[in-house]
């Protein structure tokens, strides 16, 4: 059994409400605490305001969230993926509080990246994910499609990503493509190894 460095976690798309069954309990109270606090969801479509996403909410989320880590995408790579998808809107009170850009692929509705306005991780941001976690469940469902795949996450249980993936009913899935990863393998472990592996 080989395990993919970053396996992708997936819902089966289907009805909202037995999508969202499938998420454990705090899961399930927290998208209806924020439906009844009135957090809206707006969806602009295709390349529609991805300047304004990729400058004022991604590019500092990342960098707040990572540090010197940080992975920035290319805005081209980006902004050419969002043509097949869109930027889903979270605003409490009409104050915008999180953004997702995502595109739709064969019978997937593919999660890409995520960003907040300066970078902004409060509470009320926290729980302006879920609301578009569950809209985007709402959009597959009414477009017919078969999965939800909410991105790669690390594969262990020690992971917050992945713990809070899993928390909607996820499941692991290789990744359709990993261009960052290199699998490296020695027939055995020598004193050069064990220095290389240690650095």
């Amino acid at each position: 059994l080989a395990l993919p460095d970053l396996p992708e976690l997936r819902l089966r798309v289907g009805p909202y409400e037995a999508m969202l069954a499938a998420a454990n309990r705090k899961t399930r109270q927290l998208v209806r605490r924020c439906d009844r606090h009135g957090y809206r969801f707006r969806l602009t479509l295709g390349t529609h305001r991805f300047g304004e996403f990729y400058r004022d909410y991604h590019v500092p989320f990342v960098r707040s969230r990572h540090g010197t880590s940080a992975v920035v995408h290319a805005p081209e790579v980006l902004r050419r993926r969002s043509r097949r998808g869109g930027i889903g809107w979270v605003e409490l009170d009409g104050e915008p509080l999180f953004a997702g850009l995502f595109e739709i692929v064969g019978d997937t509705f593919r999660e890409l990246v995520a960003g907040t306005p300066g970078g902004r991780d409060d509470l009320e941001v926290q729980r302006a994910t879920y609301v578009c976690h569950a809209a985007h469940m709402r959009l597959a469902g009414e477009r017919g499609l078969r999965w939800l795949s909410m991105g790669a996450g690390r594969p262990w249980l020690s992971d917050g990503v992945l713990a809070h993936k899993r928390a909607w009913g996820g499941e692991l899935a290789p990744r359709p493509a990993d261009h960052r990863s290199l699998l490296v393998g020695w027939r055995r472990c020598t004193p050069a190894v064990a220095a290389f592996l240690a650095t």
